[in-house]
């Protein structure tokens, strides 16, 4: 498993650090021709799979003189939106003929301000179809107190693996106070299996009253192409960013047993922090954090 990495650091550092170049004074020297920036695309896929019934793929193009042409293999993508030079073209594609396991080629095309044509380029395998194998159903329960292992196959391709897991728990404690417990982790493994502990999942069983509500989702897609912090990205050309392939491998349902909570009573955390709260190290902020420092050098040096 990766360890927390702050990307958020790297991100304020980068723009610290543009910033302080932007205000340093001195003698000025001679005026020499304009500089341009790179194209920048950072763009994803998911594929058909057993379980996902369409494919999915949107690119973001930064920096770029008109707009592109956008094709994933040989497959106009079309545009959907782009309101000013602080956000960037979008392209999205919600059915493509693209399976699991499936080689996936990105295209951009277009004219630079001299005439000359641009063109980056980049190629992924979209991973091969797997699935979560700790349990036979779309349900696990588990009982007050128990760790939760969730185990999945392996998939042919993936570079590595982005778990989501989100599970809450609300009790009455032994002084009839309401409480709420949550443990949100997102974080991304090289494993096929991640075990969350007790200390995550519930607060001390001593101060367990009564159960209100106790359930959880857990999430695993597989991914090729760079994902991890300090990967050089993959798009050649006249350009520079990223571009991945995402499979899903389906969800899990956690249930409390002995509890009377169910699947459809989930609900995101407060926006306030409990009383009680448990977050597991977050190494997917470290996720892209190259392709987010890249944003922030992009969008401050277009001002």
């Amino acid at each position: 498993m990766f360890t927390r990495k702050s990307g958020i650091a790297a991100l304020f550092t980068a723009v610290c650090l543009l910033v302080a170049i932007g205000g340093c004074e001195g003698p000025e020297g001679p005026q020499g021709p304009p500089g341009t920036s790179p194209v920048y695309i950072n763009g994803w896929i998911q594929p058909h799979t057993s379980l996902d019934s369409s494919s999915h793929a949107e690119v973001e193009v930064y920096n770029i003189p008109e707009i592109p042409n956008v094709e994933i293999n040989g497959i106009p993508i079309p545009l959907q939106y782009s309101f000013s030079w602080r956000i960037p073209y979008r392209f999205v594609h919600l059915d493509l003929p693209i399976s699991a396991g499936d080689s996936t080629e990105l295209l951009v095309t277009y004219t630079e301000l001299d005439g000359s044509s641009g063109i980056a380029k980049a190629g992924v395998i979209s991973p091969g179809p797997f699935e979560i194998t700790s349990s036979d159903t779309s349900y696990d329960t588990i009982a007050v107190g128990d760790s939760l292992a969730v185990r999945w196959s392996q998939s042919d391709g993936a570079d590595i693996y982005l778990v989501r897991f989100d599970f809450q728990f609300r009790y009455t404690d032994t002084s009839g106070i309401s409480e709420r417990f949550y443990c949100t982790i997102d974080t991304l493994m090289s494993d096929v299996c991640i075990t969350f502990s007790p200390t995550e999942l519930f607060p001390p069983i001593a101060e367990i009253g009564s159960v209100e509500v106790a359930n959880g989702h857990f999430q695993i897609w597989a991914i090729n192409g760079p994902a991890k912090e300090g990967d050089e990205g993959n798009i050649t050309g006249d350009g520079m960013g990223f571009f991945n392939g995402w499979t899903s491998g389906g969800s899990l349902y956690i249930l409390v047993g002995g509890s009377d909570s169910l699947v459809n009573e989930a609900e995101e955390p407060p926006n306030r922090v409990p009383k009680l709260m448990r977050h597991r190290a977050n190494s997917v902020d470290s996720y892209r954090s190259n392709q987010q420092v890249f944003r922030a050098f992009c969008r401050a040096s277009f001002d």
